[in-house]
């Protein structure tokens, strides 16, 4: 019957004996554990708090300089830490930046070497978007022309209207 399936050799898998024995750890599965435990200390979360400790201090020195009053001196201290600010900011997605762009590259290689292009589907689709923006860029054009050719000539109408008022007035002033 379907619940015999569960059984192994009499026993159930819900049995505790079987429970208590897959939740032991062998002594070298708890050795590598501490040594992840351990390197993720001193090499993830040490480096990552320190990181945003510094940060934060950056952070807040650059509030207390901008909430007192500042005067001539503090000026290049606060544009110095503002600076720092957008560096920290900024570096974190220029290294997201490379390394997704030598994660594509390198699939890209791996692709050409294995004889297979994944780069035709991702070309067709940025064939359409440049088809969609070329659509776009021509319906701007008429839209704009015909939005712009009444003021132009108005304003071109308007500039001959001011020339022959001009031109008149020089005539009359001569005489």
């Amino acid at each position: 019957m379907w619940y015999n399936f569960f059984r192994v050799d009499n026993m159930s898998i819900t049995d505790p004996e079987i429970i208590i024995s897959r939740s032991k750890a062998t002594l070298e599965q708890e050795e590598r554990a501490k040594e992840i435990r351990r390197f993720n200390q001193l090499f993830v979360y040490t480096p990552i708090t320190l990181l945003s400790l510094i940060s934060l201090a950056i952070i807040v020195l650059l509030l207390y300089f901008v909430i007192n009053p500042p005067n001539n001196e503090t000026y290049a201290t606060i544009s110095g830490i503002a600076d720092a600010v957008v560096i920290m900011g900024v570096f974190p997605l220029i290294i997201i930046s490379g390394v997704l762009l030598f994660l594509i590259f390198s699939i890209w290689v791996r692709s050409r070497r294995r004889g297979i292009a994944p780069v035709r589907g991702t070309q067709k689709f940025l064939w359409r978007v440049s088809w969609a923006l070329d659509d776009v860029y021509l319906i701007t054009k008429r839209v704009t022309e015909r939005i712009a050719n009444p003021f132009i000539s108005i304003h071109a109408f308007a500039a001959y209207i001011r020339r022959l008022f001009l031109q008149l007035s020089g005539l009359l002033k001569r005489r």
